[in-house]
């Protein structure tokens, strides 16, 4: 972008004028499958001693079965929907597809640039950040699993008990029957003789 200005400023120059404005238009087929268009304007003041850029508003314009779309928004919105429509991300657009010639040498860079490079271009920050919740959510179901594991050895002795006192409660159903009664009164009759007949 650097010498693009300095293309301006010297076209001024050449021209007389104190006011430049430029356009660049980028057409390509988006990821859906339109052909877009997409154009940025900008203006260069030129004063005595120093000169200006200023972005002016950008515009997408998008062809899809015969319908003409055209979207005008500012220079941020732009750069935010661009890697969408083309598919790939920011930092590949900036690194990889329209790196300026002067900066194409960084994969030549010193080791810690480099990294953040590719750190960028491979988005690894979002696999990290991805990896750390995931760490996050087990931990939580780890200590959710325990919790659930203490009520169920509650429920299992709260059952047990229960039915001790449901086998209780029967028991003594059975032994207020007269059947109940006639069993359990032979019962310890034969308990006693044998108790009586042991030496």
């Amino acid at each position: 972008m650097c010498r693009f200005l300095k293309s301006l400023a010297e076209i001024a120059q050449l021209c007389g004028e104190k006011e430049v404005l430029a356009q660049v238009k980028l057409s390509f087929k988006g990821t859906s499958g339109a052909k877009m268009v997409v154009t940025r304007s900008l203006q260069l003041t030129v004063k005595k001693t120093t000169r200006t850029q200023k972005t002016l508003e950008g515009q997408l314009l998008m062809v899809k079965d015969g319908e003409r779309i055209a979207v005008s928004s500012r220079v941020a919105e732009l750069d935010q929907i661009m890697p969408q429509y083309l598919g790939v991300s920011k930092a590949v657009l900036d690194n990889v597809i329209f790196c300026h010639q002067d900066e194409s040498l960084w994969p030549m860079s010193e080791p810690g640039v480099l990294k953040k490079k590719f750190d960028e271009i491979f988005e690894a920050l979002k696999y990290t950040k991805a990896i750390d919740n995931i760490k996050v959510l087990r931990k939580k179901q780890h200590e959710e699993l325990g919790k659930y594991k203490i009520i169920e050895q509650h429920a299992k002795e709260d059952k047990d008990k229960g039915e001790k006192v449901c086998d209780f409660a029967n028991l003594a159903d059975f032994a207020n029957s007269v059947s109940g009664r006639e069993a359990l009164a032979r019962a310890i009759r034969r308990n006693r003789n044998v108790a009586y007949s042991d030496p």
